[in-house]
């Protein structure tokens, strides 16, 4: 059986007392990117051919992280670009056609 992409939801819910986040979801590549992260994921559900059908996680609420959102925009944090390389020596990196057509790379 296959779920639409609306039956495949995610599901947060904090509590303060005891300060964790219980996690569950019916998005499988949620609850393997969980297990990636070092969750202890449990199958919550399963099909009536025992394929995992849903998933729950316990973690401390700091694990969960939330970003700025305007104009329905994620905001990325000045100066963060993902895959930026630290500590590389310009003449190390790779430099594309129209950089090397402007002049602008290394020769």
């Amino acid at each position: 059986m296959t779920t639409t992409k609306a039956e495949q939801e995610t599901i947060i819910r904090y509590d303060q007392e005891e300060r964790v986040a219980s996690l569950w979801t019916a998005y499988a590549r949620d609850a393997r990117r969980w297990e990636e992260l070092g969750y202890e994921v449990s199958v919550h559900s399963r099909t009536q051919e025992g394929t995992a059908r849903s998933w729950s996680a316990r973690v401390p609420i700091d694990a969960v992280r939330w970003r700025p959102v305007r104009d329905g925009v994620v905001v990325r944090r000045k100066g963060h670009r993902k895959g930026r390389l630290i500590g590389v020596a310009t003449d190390e990196l790779v430099v594309s056609d129209e950089e090397r057509e402007e002049g602008t790379g290394r020769e």
